[in-house]
């Protein structure tokens, strides 16, 4: 019969507290990104709270090179990805600090 111990598997990382400016360092790097929101458990509530960021970015992107405005509506893209690394160094600092406090709950409750 096969084991199955659920908490050495890949996608559940030990229950262990960690270091909130780390995280919030590595959501700024792109690939490390992804590891802070696995680690924290909260990657799927962090990609789609910054989903419609990315469409926003790649709209204003397509729509940029045809608009003969001038150079303030060139700047959108690059105000759009500034507040999306904002945003998502929020979330990761918030979820963090939850995850943080969800794990001591567990430690003093055993």
């Amino acid at each position: 019969m096969i084991n199955h111990d659920y908490q050495t598997m890949v996608w559940n990382p030990e229950r262990k507290e960690v270091d909130v400016k780390r995280m919030m360092i590595y959501s700024v790097i792109p690939f490390l990104n992804v590891y802070s929101s696995w680690r924290i458990q909260k990657f799927w509530a962090i990609q789609l709270l910054l989903f419609p960021f990315g469409i926003m970015n790649q709209l204003a992107l397509s729509y940029t090179d045809t608009l003969l405005v001038g150079d303030l509506f060139n700047l959108i893209p690059l105000i759009i990805v500034i507040i999306t690394l904002i945003v998502s160094v929020f979330l990761t600092k918030t979820f963090a600090q939850r995850y943080n406090l969800s794990v001591r709950d567990d430690i003093t409750e055993d």
